[in-house]
């Protein structure tokens, strides 16, 4: 019986992973990694990648791109009666923002057509069909077919969130990487409000310049990957080094998410009271996790995002999700990650 595989790439300005995965029943199998630093991460993990593997056309690959190529937008549109005539009315919309023609703006919805037709004003994520056509093009350069799926990190991470969590509730949601951070607010599964941040887990390394270089990078990679290793007594440190750096900014953060979304008020933010955090990694939930505690205090609930995959997996959250997105396109339903012995670039 064929068992069908899947790439998922993730890069950004800072690291690159690429991953290849076997899926065999309900399971997914890692059989491939790398994971590259750097400006010129994606050409050197893409030569790495192809050192060892070779990728038919017809096999499943999906894609995460950085969202500092994109914007967030909500924008307001009558009442239509197909998700495409949506499409097409958000998308002229966005164009005309942008003084571009509707064939040059690119746009995916963050929110189902019901909840649209039922009153909530959606969600946008809008990139530039140019950007779009280059970042293809420079894949396929570098070897890879055309994506089966492109998406925008973080959000292939909410695919792994335990069934019923997303779905019903009014909750907050803070996702960090290396280089950004994705606030939303959530309410019965539908995204009624986000945030873009300019500013990840990075920021703790900066002041780490006594720290040996082979050390760092093993913490840098665990704020990445799952690991066995523990790092307990860094977490107490970063976590306040973490408060101090951002504390006085989550309440702007909140604030202008709520005030900002026409499908809340100020008022509402009292009716978020749990938050949801979730990094790259185990270690890196933690922390953020603790700090976030410390910063809100009594006024909400906060926890790490609660995950059906295991916190060892020598993969980051973003790719998971994306394997699990390459699942559904190979019409398997609910997969579960599978951790066992595979080739490490």
């Amino acid at each position: 019986m064929f068992n069908p595989l899947i790439t998922t790439l993730c890069t950004g300005k800072n690291y690159t992973e690429i991953a290849r995965f076997l899926v065999k029943g309900r399971s997914l199998s890692l059989t491939f990694r790398v994971l590259e630093f750097g400006p010129e991460s994606l050409k050197k993990a893409s030569q790495v990648f192809f050192e060892h593997n070779f990728l038919p056309v017809d096999e499943i690959f999906v894609t995460a791109i950085h969202p500092s190529n994109a914007i967030f937008q909500h924008i307001e549109v009558p009442k239509v009666k197909s998700r495409k005539s949506l499409m097409d009315v958000a998308g002229f919309k966005a164009a005309s923002q942008f003084t571009l023609p509707p064939n040059e703006v690119h746009i995916e919805c963050l929110n189902s057509f019901k909840a649209i037709r039922n009153g909530l004003v959606p969600a946008f994520v809008i990139l530039k069909t140019r950007f779009v056509n280059d970042f293809v093009s420079n894949l396929e350069s570098l070897g890879f077919p055309e994506p089966d799926r492109i998406s925008l990190r973080p959000l292939p991470i909410m695919s792994l969130a335990v069934d019923g969590v997303i779905s019903s509730g009014s909750f907050f949601f803070f996702g960090v990487d290396i280089d950004f951070a994705f606030l939303a607010a959530f309410r019965d599964g539908e995204m009624v409000g986000v945030n873009f941040v300019d500013e990840g887990f990075s920021v703790l390394f900066d002041g780490q310049s006594l720290m040996e270089e082979e050390e760092l990078f093993r913490l840098k990679m665990s704020f990445i990957e799952g690991s066995h290793l523990h790092y307990e007594s860094y977490e107490s440190d970063f976590s306040s080094s973490l408060e101090a750096l951002i504390g006085y900014k989550i309440g702007m953060y909140l604030s202008n998410m709520i005030s900002s979304s026409p499908n809340s008020e100020r008022s509402d933010e009292k009716e978020f009271g749990h938050f949801f955090v979730l990094g790259q990694s185990s270690l890196s939930t933690r922390i953020y996790a603790q700090a976030l505690r410390s910063i809100l205090g009594g006024e909400s609930t906060v926890e790490p995002l609660p995950l059906r995959v295991g916190d060892t997996m020598e993969i980051s959250y973003t790719t998971a999700g994306l394997a699990f997105e390459g699942g559904e396109i190979v019409g398997k339903r609910k997969l579960v990650y599978k951790e066992e012995a595979q080739e490490q670039a």
